[in-house]
């Protein structure tokens, strides 16, 4: 949609891959939020979804600094319990991973060879908090990416009695 690719471009990026983060040392981690910085510099919101392995595991490059991770959550409003998450270091202050959460359990999705099914992952909740970015970003063009992801994680209701580790700055509010 115009939203999502104007021209030669696009705004906002969708990614449901997951490299466990013990794979990576110091250098990597800082070369990847590199290189996702600069999408974000370049006006690119990199969106991912935050891995299927349940608490205190982490993958990237949802784990990135630079990077909004979605969590999922089922359709009663509870994190789903195989939903990534751990506690990370950002600029000095321990912040909760993912950093939002949205309807990722039983998601009606089309499936290989024609017609539709339900499916179950972060992979699932992540388009959702895409297309929010897309209709944000085209209610505010000229807003850059670290605008859109403010108004993304503004774009959530936490989950009442849910550790803010779990669910990040909550639900995607749609």
């Amino acid at each position: 949609t115009e939203a999502i690719v104007r021209q030669d471009r696009f705004d906002v990026a969708c990614m449901s891959i997951g490299l466990d983060y013990r794979m990576f040392d110091d250098d990597a981690v800082f070369v990847m939020n590199v290189g996702f910085g600069t999408l974000m510099d370049n006006g690119v919101l990199p969106i991912a979804a935050a891995g299927n392995a349940g608490m205190n595991h982490a993958v990237y490059p949802a784990f990135l600094d630079n990077v909004v991770s979605v969590g999922a959550m089922n359709p009663h409003g509870k994190i789903w319990r195989h939903s990534n998450s751990a506690s990370k270091l950002v600029q000095g202050a321990v912040t909760g991973f993912p950093d939002l959460v949205a309807p990722g359990v039983y998601v009606a999705s089309a499936i290989r060879g024609g017609g539709y099914g339900l499916w179950t992952g972060t992979s699932q909740a992540a388009p959702l908090a895409v297309g929010v970015a897309a209709l944000l970003r085209e209610k505010q063009t000229d807003a850059d990416a670290y605008a859109l992801r403010d108004e993304l994680l503004a774009a959530t209701v936490p989950l009442p009695g849910v550790h803010a580790g779990r669910q990040g700055s909550g639900k995607l509010f749609v």
